[in-house]
């Protein structure tokens, strides 16, 4: 490998993402391959602002508050791509669970095929 390779699970709460990735990680380590596990929510310096903004929207559903949450969680992963992913060991594989479709499936307001636009 060349580069690293990014895998990324998504599914809904308690569905077994977790587990799945901790049995991946344990197989593949033994099998000797550098395997480097990360979280969207441990690897954003701006979390905590965009949680705030979330749970607002959870009291206060709207369009325009949905929008923004859907624009933050974009930026959050812009900037773990930028400045996460590209730090890690050309010859890695990197295991996260959820990236942004499942955070698109779970919007209500705003349509995924824009969600997913966004975050291209």
């Amino acid at each position: 490998m060349n580069r690293p390779l990014f895998v990324s699970l998504d599914g809904p709460k308690g569905a077994g993402k977790t587990t799945l990735l901790e049995a991946i990680t344990k197989v593949l380590r033994a099998d000797n391959q550098k395997v480097i596990r990360l979280c969207e929510k441990k690897s954003d310096p701006f979390r905590s602002e965009t949680m705030a903004l979330v749970n607002t929207l959870a009291r206060n559903p709207g369009r325009d508050l949905e929008w923004q949450v859907c624009q933050r969680l974009a930026d959050s992963r812009a900037w773990i791509s930028r400045h996460v992913l590209t730090k890690q060991p050309a010859d890695s594989i990197i295991l996260i669970d959820r990236w942004y479709p499942s955070d698109a499936a779970f919007r209500r307001i705003v349509p995924f095929a824009e969600i997913v636009q966004l975050n291209l």
